[in-house]
């Protein structure tokens, strides 16, 4: 896990690049992965999302082709940058849609105020999972979700062994090339290589008092989407 001071310190270096960066080390895959995340947040029909670590507002633009003209969509990121890109980005057409500036884990919301709450590739740069997830707790809603869609770990040994190789030297290598720097990326290769497989982090929503928690693999599970319900017994 990152501190909040060298996640803000990498991020806000590469703002104004950010969304080609992505479209182009992913090969545009970020997209379709985060439609299916947005498959899924709409499922239970919910009226208030908070999307956190919300960058320049690449999921909001996914959840507004899935969500009803009813829902009210909520922003938060840590970066000034970010959140000046993201305004520029994402019109509300129809949905009621505020930002704010705020960490992560100290989410500046009243009790119970969501039916879902979405982070796409920001919970690794949090200081701290289960104070994330102690946070979903308290601000959501009964019956109310956290979807969470992350870089994870490849399912297959040869497989993995290719993708760290990649993330290793290759990456950084493109980074420096579209950003004028690699540290970046070499932060990301860190973070990615030491963030809970997906046993392990389903097994931190459970401790953390989520039920029906989930998990869907994508791409050999390079990344995978997280889910957890808040279920009083």
């Amino acid at each position: 896990m990152a501190t909040t001071v060298e996640a803000k310190q990498v991020f806000d270096g590469i703002a104004w690049r950010y969304d080609l960066t992505n479209r182009f080390i992913s090969m545009g895959m970020d997209l379709y992965w985060r439609h299916r995340l947005s498959e899924l947040c709409a499922q239970s029909h919910p009226q208030k999302i908070l999307d956190v670590a919300c960058g320049t507002g690449d999921q909001l633009l996914s959840l507004k082709k899935f969500i009803g003209p009813n829902t009210e969509l909520v922003a938060i990121d840590l970066l000034e940058k970010m959140v000046a890109r993201g305004k520029q980005k994402v019109q509300s057409n129809g949905h009621k849609l505020s930002w704010f500036l705020g960490d992560g884990i100290q989410l500046p919301f009243k009790e119970q105020s969501f039916d879902a709450i979405t982070i796409t590739f920001g919970l690794r740069n949090l200081p701290s999972i289960d104070g994330f997830l102690k946070e979903c707790q308290r601000l959501l809603r009964p019956n109310g979700k956290v979807w969470v869609l992350e870089f994870s770990q490849p399912t297959q040994p040869w497989f993995r062994t290719i993708y760290y190789a990649y993330l290793k030297n290759v990456l950084p290598l493109i980074g420096k090339v579209l950003t004028g720097t690699r540290n970046s990326y070499d932060y990301l290769a860190r973070t990615v290589e030491n963030f809970p497989n997906q046993k392990k982090l389903s097994g931190e929503f459970k401790a953390a008092g989520f039920k029906k928690v989930t998990y869907l693999n994508l791409c050999q599970g390079v990344v995978a989407i997280h889910g957890g319900e808040k279920v009083y017994d």
